[in-house]
C-alpha cells in the first residue's frame, strides 16, 4: 500500500506542474492515499514557482501534522497561500517557516489569522526570517493561550 501511495503521491506531484489546479483537485479526491501523509519536510530549495501546486496538495493532506518548509525562499505571499491551505487541518502542530529571509510583517499578519483559525496548531517556527519582535510576541500570545510555543531562536 505504501508503495501504491507514493507512486499515486509522484504522479501527482508531476501532474501539478502541467495540469490546471482545478484538474489536480479532482486526481486528489480520488486518491485518499494521499491524506494518509503527516509530514511535508523542504529544506533549502526554492519552491516559490511551485507554491500554488504545493497548497492544492497541502490542502488534501487531511492528516497532516508537520509542515516544514525550511530555507525555501518563501515570500509573504506564499505564506498567505499556505495558510489558506493548511487552515482546516485539524491534526496540523507544527509549521517550521525558518531560514526564509525574506517572510516579514504580511507573513507574521498571515499566520496570525491561521493560528487563530486553527486551534490545532502548538508550535510556529521563524527562526531566521525577518519578522519583527512585536509580531512575533502578538503571535506567541495567541500560542500560548492554548499553552504553545513560538519556536523563535532567543
Amino acid at each position: 500500500v505504501v508503495g501504491t501511495a507514493l507512486l499515486q503521491y509522484r504522479a501527482i506531484c508531476r501532474a501539478v506542474n502541467t495540469k490546471p489546479v482545478g484538474w489536480i483537485e479532482h486526481i486528489l479526491r480520488r486518491h485518499t492515499s494521499f491524506q494518509t501523509v503527516i509530514h511535508v519536510k523542504v529544506q533549502h530549495r526554492d519552491i516559490h514557482d511551485d507554491i500554488q501546486s504545493l497548497c492544492v496538495l497541502l490542502k488534501h493532506s487531511t492528516n497532516l501534522a508537520l509542515l516544514s518548509l525550511v530555507d525555501c525562499e518563501l515570500v509573504d505571499d506564499d505564506v498567505q497561500l499556505m495558510a489558506y491551505s493548511v487552515q482546516e487541518l485539524e491534526n496540523l502542530r507544527i509549521v517550521d517557516l525558518s531560514d526564509n529571509q525574506k517572510l516579514g510583517k504580511s507573513a507574521a499578519v498571515y499566520l496570525m489569522a491561521l493560528a487563530t483559525t486553527n486551534m490545532a496548531i502548538r508550535v510556529v517556527r521563524l527562526n531566521g526570517t525577518a519578522v519583527l519582535a512585536h509580531h512575533i510576541d502578538a503571535l506567541n500570545t495567541v500560542l500560548a493561550a492554548r499553552g504553545s510555543v513560538l519556536g523563535q531562536a532567543p
